[in-house]
C-alpha cells in the first residue's frame, strides 16, 4: 500500500495459518464475516464455471470462442481454454460439474462431429454426399468446406473418421 504497509504478505501469511489450522476460530468468524476469500483457486473457479454457465444458457453450448469476454470483462473465452489443458490437475468433483453442462474436452473432435452431422442430415435430404463447395446450411453451417476438407485430407485422415465417412457413400 501507500504507507509501505504489506498487504499482500499478510493475506497470504493469514491464508497460510488457516490451512496449518493455526488461526483461532474467533479470526476465521471475522475474516469470513468481512468477505476474506480462503482458496483463491476456488473463488476463480467458481466466477469462470458461473460464467460459462451463463454463457451456455445464452448460446445453447460450452463452446466458447478463445477470445470471447463477458459483458463485465471477463475473459470467459481464456479461461475454457486453460482448462482443457488442465483437465488432469482439476478436482473430480470440477470435472464432473464441467461434464453435467456438456463441457466439450476436444473440441477438434467436437468441431468434426459436428460436420459429420451435417454431412449425414444432407445426405437423408440430398440423397448423396455430392455437397457444392459454397453449400452453407440452413443453420449457417459451412457445410461444402468442411466437406472439402475432407476429401483434402483424406490420406491422413483417422481409419475410423474415413470409415464412416465411407458408410454414407463419401465420395
Amino acid at each position: 500500500s501507500e504507507d509501505g504497509y504489506r498487504l499482500g504478505s499478510m493475506v497470504n501469511r493469514i491464508r497460510q495459518s488457516h490451512k496449518k489450522n493455526t488461526l483461532s476460530e474467533e479470526h476465521i468468524k471475522e475474516l469470513t464475516s468481512l468477505g476474506f476469500v480462503w482458496d483463491v483457486l476456488e473463488k476463480s473457479w467458481e466466477k469462470g464455471f458461473t460464467n460459462l454457465q451463463a454463457y451456455r444458457e445464452e448460446h445453447g453450448d460450452c463452446s466458447v470462442p478463445k477470445d470471447f469476454v463477458t459483458n463485465d470483462g471477463y475473459a470467459l473465452g481464456v479461461w475454457v481454454n486453460s482448462l482443457r489443458g488442465r483437465k488432469k490437475k482439476l478436482t473430480e468433483e470440477n470435472v464432473k460439474k464441467l461434464d453435467s453442462i456438456g463441457f466439450s474436452w476436444n473440441i477438434l473432435t467436437d468441431a468434426w462431429e459436428k460436420g459429420f452431422a451435417h454431412l449425414q442430415a444432407y445426405k437423408e435430404e440430398y440423397g448423396d454426399c455430392l455437397v457444392p463447395s459454397s453449400f452453407i446450411t440452413k443453420d449457417s453451417y459451412n457445410l461444402g468446406m468442411w466437406v472439402g476438407s475432407q476429401r483434402q485430407k483424406k490420406k491422413s485422415l483417422d481409419p475410423n473418421r474415413l470409415e464412416r465417412l465411407n458408410t454414407l457413400s463419401f465420395i
